[in-house]
């Protein structure tokens, strides 16, 4: 069993920096699934925003109606770009396969971040756009979605929205569930329209073309594997959350490839005074044998924990959780995992609010070093949630929010004296554009940015790292580190038993260290605990 504990033995060696994908890059492929109605009447947004010191020139565009804007955004203010709601995906046939949208900035060295949001009265949803990934052989994405539970309305399904980045993508797609297959993709000679549960089918996708799945049971787990990089989003047209707990909402969040998927994770609630209900996770495996710890206390007493453990047998199988209100968690796990966070039906709210389907984030891609802008949406009363990764005390004066410090305001997440620690910060924000931004530059930290209203919600992330983490299997013995902002900093890992797990620090030594460096052929020169 690996020690419930959050960050131990950081090492920081002298050596040379290494890059990492952060939230803002020069290039996103997108798009839209359907949302409750399929007739034009969904708006569908993107906002731009920059953390470059000098304003930057972005081009929207798609094949589809060629449909093409540009303009400028500056690191004072965003861009919200209203986009032809006939861009939106409905189907899988052949008339959807060039929806894709590429947003790109104009100068391939400058940084822009993306974020989307599809909105209807009463469903809606928010996402975090990822960049087009590093070059690698092989690309892994495994989905996460929840079941609709039907009611007195129609069942409507789960989705999968493929967006290719290159051409000639080869795709091998293996479902969870029944999906038919289109005419135009069946292999030659093949007579079904279908592929059961678990078997395999192939798909080439050129530059921005779009393919969705569709499917009335839950897709969570399926599989799509790549010789190029992928966009690939998940979700749901309308969902209950839970099964059978009105009223369905639009789930919708992009899914990042398994390599850059953590094991490090603190759940912390939403924070709207206007709701009770419980906050609902889904963690979905990697690999196979995934075991996962929780630790959890309740806000004011965190003398008093209480742990979970659940073991996942599945590469892409999942557990489902819920949170009270008042739990503030901290999760480890031995394997990568994802984990996505849903936010509670209207009706058990007094009506105020519906479901979100949001990415939480492992510690492991928090975002230092940069300016963090995101947007609020309109139509909704929306709050934010900071986590901070900080030793000794919380973040307090030197991690700003629209530039105001709240000192007082933050609370101490799961931790001991000798270990990094985690802080949260809750804040109603105004409608529009917002900065997130840390003095020194140092502090490791994610937004969330989630908004409620009458029967309807959205959330979503506002940045992330986008480092390949390596979730190749290890051999007994070897030594590693993980979550640094260079290839000689992070946290110590030792693999024991085929997989990699903390080391503890109990009496860690200068003379520890020195056998650290020497196994990863570092110089000790410099280096600091």
């Amino acid at each position: 069993m690996l020690p419930l504990v959050a960050f131990v033995v950081f090492l920081h060696l002298e050596g040379v920096q290494v890059s990492a994908y952060k939230g803002g890059a020069p290039e996103y492929f997108l798009a839209f699934s359907k949302n409750y109605h399929v007739d034009n009447s969904n708006i569908l947004t993107l906002t731009i925003t920059t953390s470059e010191s000098a304003p930057v020139s972005y081009e929207v565009s798609s094949p589809y109606g060629s449909y093409y804007v540009t303009g400028t955004v500056s690191q004072s203010s965003h861009v919200s770009i209203n986009l032809d709601p006939s861009l939106t995906v409905t189907g899988s046939d052949v008339t959807q396969r060039s929806k894709g949208i590429r947003v790109r900035a104009a100068d391939s060295s400058k940084t822009i971040s993306v974020s989307g949001m599809t909105y209807e009265q009463h469903t809606a949803d928010a996402f975090l756009a990822l960049p087009s990934g590093p070059v690698a052989e092989e690309y892994t994405y495994i989905a996460s979605s929840m079941l609709w539970t039907n009611r007195s309305e129609s069942a409507l399904p789960s989705l999968i929205l493929i967006v290719g980045t290159l051409d000639n993508t080869l795709l091998t797609i293996t479902p969870t569930q029944f999906v038919i297959i289109p005419d135009d993709l069946r292999a030659p000679g093949n007579p079904q329209n279908f592929v059961s549960p678990g078997e395999s089918y192939t798909v080439t996708l050129n530059w921005l073309n779009t393919y969705q799945i569709e499917s009335y049971l839950d897709l969570t787990g399926s599989r799509i594997v790549s010789n190029k990089p992928l966009s690939v989003f998940a979700g749901h047209q309308c969902a209950d959350v839970p099964a059978r707990v009105a009223a369905c909402d639009h789930l919708y969040e992009q899914i990042p490839p398994t390599s850059t998927w953590g094991r490090f994770f603190f759940l912390v609630p939403s924070n709207s005074v206007s709701r009770t209900s419980p906050e609902w996770y889904r963690v979905v495996s990697s690999k196979l044998s995934t075991t996962v710890f929780i630790t959890c206390y309740i806000l004011g007493d965190s003398q008093h924990s209480f742990v979970y453990q659940n073991y996942i047998a599945q590469v892409g199988g999942f557990k489902q959780f819920h949170m009270e209100r008042d739990n503030y968690c901290y999760m480890i796990s031995d394997k990568p995992i994802l984990v996505m966070q849903y936010a509670h039906g209207a009706s058990a709210n007094n009506g105020i609010g519906d479901p979100f389907m949001m990415m939480t984030l492992p510690t492991e891609q928090y975002v230092a070093n940069t300016i963090i802008n995101f947007y609020a949406y309109e139509n909704f009363t929306s709050d934010i949630t900071i986590v901070a990764l900080q030793q000794d005390a919380p973040p307090g004066e030197v991690l700003l929010l629209d530039g105001v410090s709240y000192t007082s305001d933050w609370i101490q997440l799961y931790c001991s004296e000798e270990e990094l620690c985690g802080y949260t910060l809750h804040k109603q924000v105004s409608t529009g554009f917002h900065t997130v931004r840390s003095v020194n530059n140092q502090i490791p930290i994610a937004v969330y940015v989630y908004g409620f209203e009458f029967s309807q919600g959205y959330g979503y992330p506002a940045a992330m790292e986008l480092k390949d983490l390596g979730v190749e299997e290890c051999v007994d013995g070897g030594i590693r580190l993980v979550g640094g902002e260079s290839e000689t900093e992070g946290r110590a890992e030792v693999c024991q038993g085929g997989v990699w797990g903390t080391i503890c620090n109990d009496n860690w030594s200068t003379e520890d260290t020195e056998v650290v460096c020497g196994q990863l052929l570092l110089l000790s020169s410099g280096m600091t605990l």
